[in-house]
């Protein structure tokens, strides 16, 4: 009898161990997992996330609209929030980006605290969070309703390395190789600009050019804003991946650069991946009429 009862211990304690293992395996498998289900979307996050991406420039196209020589970059940052807000957004996706003349070279600008003169550009990077999912926009626009020669070849640079970015969007690339292609343009279009003539096209691309292309052209979108920060720039893409597309070039505001100082743009969509290629979400509100 005095045998029976550490027996019987022992077996009440097996499976208790047993219970204890299967579920540490679930959760290594459910960490393995997260990653990827985030990173490859359902066809309902798709759904969402097209709205967030919708509404986030349709709210952005208001504050192009209501744009003019004098508005206030803290006007602009609160309409699109109140719009994003009025169209069914919870919140912000992150503060408001609303830089106008040269804080429009500042990536991360979150002053929003002046004017925007005449002839001066403003950039908005602004996204929300819809249902969830985030959305992740950013327009650059003349407040006085049309670009300088300047401003419009820059915008014209910026315009075309886009387009070729996106058509680069497709399964079996990486996002990686889509930001070596976007260094490689942006190199040949800071070369064509001729605002650094005493360069070559190799100096540029040898490094140089982070001086005016300081950033990566995207990341991965869903629900955070840089999302699945496990899953690296050389994962090959697959249909239902959500990403940002931003290429961007920032003239410093200094006189060697003449009529160009101070000129900073980005523009960035968000872009599904399919098998026919990328699906931008926000396409028609680009700003060819102000060409």
């Amino acid at each position: 009898m005095q045998c029976v009862g550490p027996a019987v211990v022992m077996l009440q304690v097996v499976p208790l161990c047993t219970a204890q293992t299967a579920q540490s395996n679930q959760k290594a498998m459910c960490r393995l997992l997260r990653p990827r289900l985030r990173w490859v979307k359902s066809v309902g996050e798709m759904n969402l996330m097209r709205s967030s991406a919708t509404v986030a420039a349709d709210a952005m196209q208001r504050c192009i609209q209501l744009s003019h020589t004098g508005v206030h970059e803290r006007f602009l940052a609160t309409e699109f929030e109140y719009q994003v807000k009025l169209a069914g957004a919870s919140r912000l996706a992150y503060p408001v980006v609303a830089g106008g003349g040269p804080d429009a070279c500042t990536i991360h600008y979150s002053r929003n605290d002046k004017q925007v003169g005449e002839n001066q550009l403003l950039l908005m990077d602004a996204g929300c969070e819809y249902h969830g999912y985030a959305s992740d926009v950013t327009r650059t626009w003349p407040v006085s309703g049309r670009y300088t020669l300047e401003q419009r070849q820059v915008y014209e640079t910026v315009l075309s390395v886009r387009q070729k970015c996106l058509e680069a969007v497709v399964p079996g690339n990486t996002l990686a190789k889509v930001h070596q292609l976007s260094v490689q343009l942006l190199c040949e279009g800071l070369h064509e600009l001729g605002i650094l003539p005493q360069y070559s096209l190799d100096d540029l691309r040898r490094g140089m050019y982070r001086d005016f292309y300081c950033h990566s052209v995207g990341h991965y979108l869903g629900l955070d804003v840089h999302d699945t920060n496990t899953i690296g720039p050389h994962r090959t893409l697959e249909p239902g991946v959500v990403m940002a597309i931003e290429p961007g070039l920032y003239i410093p505001n200094h006189p060697q650069f003449g009529a160009y100082a101070g000129i900073g743009v980005r523009i960035e969509d968000d872009v599904l991946v399919t098998n026919s290629g990328a699906q931008v979400w926000n396409q028609r509100h680009l700003l060819h009429s102000l060409i």
